[in-house]
């Protein structure tokens, strides 16, 4: 993520914040606040964990995917992980905002029951939502922002440990209410409801996902564990939109790094298959033939010779 010019953001955090409710883990690993009086901006990007936005003033505009809308004084929204998202204040009255970065896990994920665990069933709702804004009607999400904000500013990070426990509650009651009350409105402040479209975004964001992770050793059921849809659901929404299943997907994004690395370094090709993401040599040759190329070797004579004449 990089800014147009040099925003001005406090961050509070020093280290990242552990809470746990009802099954529901939480851990804080960023929280900022946007307090810039001039026109700012920031590009489409793209993070491993949820976004919380609180816009505190001023007015400015989000995009979500291929989704933009207008934001303005008490609106939040949550930005799920791997969506693409940009930000670009008003110039006469610029948006400010306070930014919660967390991720969200429970001890059940996927495809478990989630009828008799409230915080399974809480993201299994919230994955639903992808182009949603709200409104603190009720004040609370100001106010506990507020407080947060004057326990970090009265404090040095040393000073804070009786703090701490507060800080804690108020950031879980925060986070919380933005979860709970987005997911009981699901769809009220919809930006969009197309489902073809919510589809698209929601096979975008697992390619996004695919192509930070393809060097771990992931599976179709950690992708299950980040969007809190089942193994079947993102199968079926790849291959409405892409024409692959998750496994080809994963593996065709291999088969590319290798070919470019082949192409443009001179690394061995034990050390292609492990930059690629692949098992071993063995496995990167057998994804190889699979896509029609016999002799990888080839493909770096070929580009050599090609740059030859």
């Amino acid at each position: 993520m990089i800014p147009t010019k040099a925003i001005k953001t406090h961050v509070y955090l020093e280290r990242e914040m552990y809470m746990e409710f009802e099954g529901l883990h939480i851990t804080v690993t960023r929280f900022t606040r946007i307090d810039d009086d001039c026109e700012w901006e920031i590009p489409a990007h793209a993070h491993m964990n949820y976004e919380m936005h609180y816009i505190y003033d001023g007015t400015g505009s989000i995009g979500l995917g291929d989704n933009v809308f207008r934001v303005g004084a008490g609106d939040f929204y949550i930005c799920p992980p791997f969506i693409d998202h940009s930000q670009k204040a008003d110039c006469q009255h610029p948006m400010k905002e306070y930014c919660i970065e967390c991720s969200l896990k429970t001890e059940n994920c996927g495809e478990a029951n989630g009828s008799q665990n409230e915080s399974v069933l809480l993201l299994q709702r919230l994955s639903q939502i992808l182009y949603c804004k709200y409104s603190d009607s009720d004040g609370i999400l100001i106010k506990n922002f507020s407080q947060m904000d004057a326990i970090f500013s009265r404090y040095k990070e040393a000073e804070r440990f009786q703090s701490d426990l507060l800080v804690k509650a108020l950031m879980l009651q925060t986070i919380l209410s933005m979860l709970i009350f987005s997911t009981a409105n699901l769809g009220i402040q919809s930006i969009s409801r197309n489902q073809n479209n919510i589809n698209y975004q929601r096979a975008s964001s697992i390619k996004n996902y695919l192509e930070a992770n393809y060097k771990t050793n992931i599976t179709i059921k950690d992708c299950t564990q980040v969007f809190y849809l089942s193994a079947r659901q993102i199968d079926r929404i790849l291959e409405k939109e892409y024409n692959e299943t998750f496994h080809e997907m994963l593996t065709k994004t291999r088969v590319n790094v290798a070919i470019k690395l082949m192409q443009t370094t001179d690394y061995s090709m034990e050390r292609i298959a492990a930059e690629a993401g692949f098992s071993g040599y063995r496995q990167m040759l057998r994804s190889l033939k699979n896509y029609g190329i016999e002799r990888p070797a080839r493909l770096r004579e070929q580009d050599q010779l090609g740059r030859r004449t």
